[in-house]
């Protein structure tokens, strides 16, 4: 993990890497680190660390390869009984649209495939913290059609008005 104690310019974005392969996990570190507004303030595996041990980094942005549900901000939120305090990027995720959904609905913010560049994740990153969304566009209206849907939980009922 990387040092807390660090100066940090107040336009930094604090990002957190929980990449399992740690080759990937050790590029996208140094990919970073040569960003003046990025600063990787840790990195684990997913086996190595859990969300209170992230959440003391105080990270901006958390890069996942992976949409394993304690990491997901809907369930880190569960467990710390407040916000997760940080945005999540999923990065080499399958073009999966019901996956894609399931990540949206847990607070993802973004979500790359496996084709997604170097400057790609960078720019995700960047977007992210600014509070926007990033997603494969053909996704786009799947997410906007499942909310037009109402919950099959649901069911509008009509009543019937007595006459007077």
């Amino acid at each position: 993990m990387g040092s807390l104690n660090e100066i940090v310019p107040v336009s930094s974005i604090r990002v957190y890497l929980l990449i399992e392969g740690r080759l990937l996990r050790e590029a996208l570190s140094r990919l970073f680190r040569k960003r003046p507004d990025l600063l990787v303030v840790g990195q684990s595996g997913r086996g190595e660390t859990a969300p209170p041990e992230v959440l003391q980094t105080q990270c901006d942005v958390l890069v996942a390869d992976s949409c394993q549900d304690g990491w997901l901000p809907a369930s880190v939120s569960l467990q710390n009984g407040g916000s997760a305090g940080f945005k999540t990027v999923l990065i080499g995720m399958e073009p999966d649209a019901e996956q894609f959904l399931d990540a949206v609905r847990s607070g993802v913010a973004g979500y790359l495939l496996p084709d997604a560049s170097a400057s790609d994740v960078v720019a995700a990153v960047r977007a992210v913290s600014r509070g926007e969304a990033v997603a494969l566009p053909s996704f786009v209206p799947r997410c906007f059609g499942s909310l037009l849907k109402p919950p099959k939980s649901c069911r509008f009922k009509t009543q019937r008005q007595n006459p007077i």
